[in-house]
């Protein structure tokens, strides 16, 4: 798990090699420009889907940085 203050192209590409360390199955909805809004969904070897969001800025205070990924 990360812990950060804000998400960029950067994580989100760490997220993904780490997704594909391990083998699992997943796809984002396109939103490579704006990663605020890039949202990933994945899918388990036994067919459970999670879905992965950035926190937004109401969820993440700089005293307090948000646990995202």
């Amino acid at each position: 798990m990360a812990s950060f203050t804000h998400v960029t192209p950067e994580r989100c590409t760490q997220l993904r090699r780490a997704l594909d360390a391990v083998r699992l199955t997943w796809n984002d909805n396109g939103c490579q420009h704006t990663p605020q809004y890039l949202n990933h969904t994945i899918t388990g070897q036994h067919g459970r889907t999670w879905r992965i969001s950035p926190a937004t800025n109401f969820q993440i205070s700089p005293s307090a940085p948000g646990r995202v990924w």
